[in-house]
């Protein structure tokens, strides 16, 4: 992948809390640990139930994290971006994967085995710290997401969910336009949802001029507005 992949695979690796803040000589030796592998999309990453070996960061490319539903379908649960990382928790705990990963887009991971990174881990004690904040934060983000799905309202949760996706935060200014590549079926399930009562909200709004809804995306063009949605901003 030569030198540029090096240079992403470092950047991806300081952008998560486990990381962050780690001397640069560290940081090159898990550089050094890591290799990066390619998916076609729609090709299958790891599958629920199968040995956690591996750590990924998204180099390129979506990832998608799903299950399966009680009646046989598929239950999106997260879509991982570029500079993000997943399959960290069964890394750590050595237990089998409790979900599957996918390559929606065509992907390249970064890849940091197990072996290595928690001899890192051993060698490097004030990890064990990051490590704990970091699952901390996981059980925060689960109990408001639950949260959201009994309390929240349903165009809320679409406009918080769409601004997550799009990377906006909750408190900036902009107001650009931002496409993000999902089907409304995937961001339904990620809501816990209906379809009919997510693709009801998207077409209210695309009425409005606030998104644009099409065959595996959806643009956001008033980012201000599905703030105010969100509850981000006062109308």
């Amino acid at each position: 992948m030569g030198a540029n992949s090096g240079i992403a695979r470092r950047d991806l690796l300081l952008r998560h809390p486990f990381f962050a803040g780690l001397a640069s000589d560290k940081i090159d030796r898990l550089v050094g640990y890591s290799r990066v592998e390619t998916y076609n999309a729609k090709q299958p990453i790891f599958a629920e139930g199968s040995a956690a070996e591996s750590l990924y960061g998204v180099l390129k490319g979506r990832v998608r994290i799903s299950g399966s539903s009680p009646e046989g379908g598929t239950i999106t649960f997260n879509m991982i971006l570029p500079g993000q990382v997943f399959g960290e928790i069964a890394l750590l705990d050595g237990k089998p994967r409790s979900a599957d990963a996918t390559a929606l887009t065509d992907c390249e991971l970064l890849v940091l085995d197990r072996r290595e990174f928690m001899q890192f881990v051993k060698a490097n004690p004030q990890m064990v710290e990051r490590l704990l904040v970091t699952l901390c934060d996981r059980l925060r983000r689960t109990t408001k997401q639950v949260g959201d799905i009994l309390f929240t309202e349903g165009h809320s949760r679409v406009a918080q969910k769409l601004l997550e996706l799009a990377g906006v935060n909750a408190s900036g200014d902009d107001d650009s336009t931002v496409t993000v590549r999902i089907t409304q079926q995937e961001l339904g399930y990620m809501l816990g949802l209906s379809r009919e009562t997510t693709n009801k909200q998207l077409a209210e709004w695309q009425k409005a001029g606030l998104v644009k809804a099409g065959k595996g995306f959806i643009t956001l063009l008033s980012i201000r507005v599905l703030r105010e949605a969100a509850g981000w901003l006062d109308p």
